[in-house]
């Protein structure tokens, strides 16, 4: 009777001591589910700052070349929670963005504008790569129309449209690196004779921060 008294104790230790092992990485799991619920709930603001170069897609012989470097910043507002199941789940996010940059080849030197963006983030439970898609719409002036030579544009202040593909990777709960690859539409609708527009494709790099 002692003998199964003891191995009934034994057990009892040895099945209790299993559980706690196991409760930290069950805890992880549920933690992990949870931040991310919690990290792209509606409400939540969050600020990013990117840096990065475009190259134009025209051809180069009858319309120039113009490429150039940007730096961006962005404020962002989640708009919705977390929804959805398989690779299809997310939320939507509005963000306003400036512009800033210079351009290195081709007619100009500088260019600076802002749009209103809303993207689509991909969020899964406990996923440390966020993947995203988003579209955006405003304005921007450059002073490449003071080149006479130039087709693209006619105007300082033009049109200016986005579709981005990006990706950010989760450093901590507040920190995200991010990754996107862009394609800009620059024109001013015809406003001018010279109008054929400036197509350019290119990617940033930078950071992100939650708050």
């Amino acid at each position: 009777m002692h003998r199964l008294l003891l191995f009934g104790w034994f057990l009892t230790l040895g099945l209790f001591a299993g559980t706690v092992s196991a409760a930290p990485e069950v805890t992880r799991t549920r933690l992990a589910a949870n931040e991310s619920q919690v990290e792209f709930a509606a409400g939540r603001w969050e600020f990013e700052e990117s840096t990065g170069a475009f190259f134009s897609l025209n051809d180069g012989t009858f319309r120039p070349q113009i490429n150039y470097a940007v730096q961006t910043v962005r404020l962002g507002a989640m708009l919705s929670n977390p929804h959805g199941s398989g690779v299809l789940a997310g939320n939507f996010e509005l963000l306003v963005e400036a512009l800033g940059g210079a351009i290195f080849q081709g007619p100009g030197d500088v260019l600076a504008g802002g749009d209103v963006i809303v993207r689509y983030n991909f969020v899964q439970p406990g996923a440390r790569l966020v993947p995203y898609l988003e579209g955006g719409f405003g304005g921007i002036y450059s002073d490449i129309s003071d080149s006479p030579s130039e087709t693209l544009l006619g105007s300082k202040v033009n049109f200016l449209e986005q579709a981005t593909l990006g990706v950010r990777s989760r450093i901590n709960q507040k920190w995200s690196l991010i990754l996107q690859a862009t394609y800009y539409h620059m024109s001013n609708a015809g406003l001018t004779s010279r109008n054929s527009g400036l197509d350019s494709f290119g990617g940033t790099a930078g950071l992100r921060y939650l708050f």
